[in-house]
């Protein structure tokens, strides 16, 4: 175990070498690195210092951390809700072209392509563009 006036000595050769380092050479960079490293480690302070200390090894027990709130499910668009209960199956032809536009977005994601396939289906035999066999 360190002494308090060795830790500040050693603080202060980390400092020395720190700026030491700011003008140096690439490769006397790498000497001082290494030197500034293994300061550090007998300083405390890096992984191999936590693996060699006469500390107790021990884990904390981890904290238990609050339950997050479930994600809320986003709403579905009042768009879609109307057109999945075919509020748009008897209206004209713009205003069903409109709201097919205003859904495909949320093809996918609130209603299903064949839900948009029934309803424009529903559509077109209520507006008497197809035929339907009787």
């Amino acid at each position: 175990m360190l002494t308090a006036i060795q830790r500040l000595q050693m603080a202060a050769q980390v400092s020395t070498l720190m700026d030491q380092q700011k003008d140096a050479k690439p490769m006397e960079r790498i000497s001082i690195a290494i030197q500034i490293n293994d300061l550090m480690t007998q300083l405390g302070y890096g992984q191999s210092a936590l693996n060699s200390d006469d500390r107790s090894t021990e884990k904390e027990p981890e904290k238990e951390q609050p339950a997050t709130p479930a994600p809320e499910k986003p709403q579905v668009p009042q768009i879609v809700t109307d057109f999945l209960v075919g509020k748009y199956t008897s209206s004209t032809k713009d205003a069903f072209i409109a709201a097919l536009r205003g859904v495909k977005e949320y093809v996918g994601t609130f209603l299903s392509f064949q839900d948009a396939k029934d309803k424009s289906q529903e559509w077109l035999e209520q507006s008497g563009y197809l035929l339907t066999s009787a």
